[in-house]
C-alpha cells in the first residue's frame, strides 16, 4: 500500500507509531524523483510539530489526549512551530474535521509532511503514514488533494488491520 501511495505522489511515504510521547519511524518507501527524503528508521520526531504524531493524537481518546498535551513542551523550531497548548489543541481539532495532519515546515525549512492516522479493529490510531517532500514539490495549496490521497491510503492499511469489520454488513 506504502508503494502503491508512492506511486501516486511520486514523493517519500513512511510509516510510524508513538512511543513514550514521541513519534518514532518504522519504515519508508523513498520516492521516485532523483532528490528524495530519506528518514533513518528508529528515528523520533516531536508531536507538536510532526504531521505523524498530530495524526495520532488527533483520534486518541480524551484522556490519553490529555496526557500526551500535558506532557509537551512545545520546543520552538523556527517561526512556524506550533508553541502553545491552545494552538495545538485547535490544530488537533483541523485534523479530526480534515482526516489528515499537516507539518507546514514546522521543524525544518522547506520540508512539508502530510500524515493520516492507521487504526486497529477497535478505532485506535496506532501508527500513521505521511509523505515528505520539499515545499516547492509538496506546496500548501495541493494539501487537500494530497491529504485525500495520504487518508486513503492509510483508511486501506486500517481495513486490512480489521478496522470497521466490526460494522461492515456480511456478504
Amino acid at each position: 500500500i506504502m508503494r502503491e501511495c508512492r506511486d501516486v505522489i511520486h514523493e517519500t511515504i513512511l510509516i510510524g507509531t508513538m512511543v513514550e510521547n514521541e513519534g518514532v519511524v518504522m519504515e519508508q518507501v523513498l520516492g521516485s524523483h532523483p532528490f528524495k527524503f530519506s528518514l533513518d528508521l528508529g528515528m523520533r520526531m516531536p508531536v507538536h510539530c510532526a504531521a505523524p504524531c498530530k495524526a495520532i493524537v488527533a483520534f486518541l481518546p480524551e484522556g490519553e489526549k490529555k496526557q500526551v498535551l500535558k506532557s509537551l513542551k512545545y520546543t520552538r523550531y523556527n517561526e512556524n512551530t506550533i508553541t502553545t497548548a491552545t494552538g495545538f489543541k485547535a490544530e488537533l481539532k483541523t485534523v479530526v474535521e480534515d482526516g489528515y495532519a499537516l507539518d507546514r515546515a514546522e521543524q525544518l525549512h522547506g520540508a512539508h509532511c502530510i500524515a493520516a492516522p492507521v487504526f486497529d479493529q477497535y478505532g485506535y490510531p496506532i501508527a500513521a503514514i505521511w509523505t515528505t517532500g520539499p515545499s516547492d514539490r509538496l506546496k500548501a495549496e495541493s494539501f487537500e488533494e494530497l491529504g485525500k490521497v495520504i487518508k486513503q491510503h492509510a483508511d486501506m492499511i486500517s481495513h486490512r488491520l480489521g478496522y470497521d469489520a466490526l460494522n461492515a454488513t456480511p456478504i
